[in-house]
């Protein structure tokens, strides 16, 4: 399915950012909650949540840092050498 292929393309974004939002769901839940007492229900939104913070940052930096490095020179360098024609 088209949801899991852009999942797979996420992938390493989320992996780069999870850490961190968990890492501040955890403080946040530590604040408000007694230890060892929250809810699995915040466990379940803090996965959830980090998830779709991967994928904006996937879609808005990733994305757009990749098709900016595959895009080609509109004017050849002076110093390469002319493919034959």
């Amino acid at each position: 399915p088209g949801w899991a292929a852009y999942l797979g393309a996420a992938s390493y974004s989320i992996y780069l950012i999870h850490t961190f939002l968990l890492g501040w769901a955890g403080r946040l839940a530590g604040n408000i909650f007694a230890p060892g007492s929250a809810p699995d229900l915040l466990y379940l939104m803090s996965a959830i949540v980090a998830v779709m913070g991967g994928c904006a940052l996937y879609q808005f930096v990733e994305r757009p840092l990749q098709a900016m490095t595959r895009r080609k020179p509109a004017v050849p360098f002076s110093g390469m050498a002319r493919q034959p024609e």
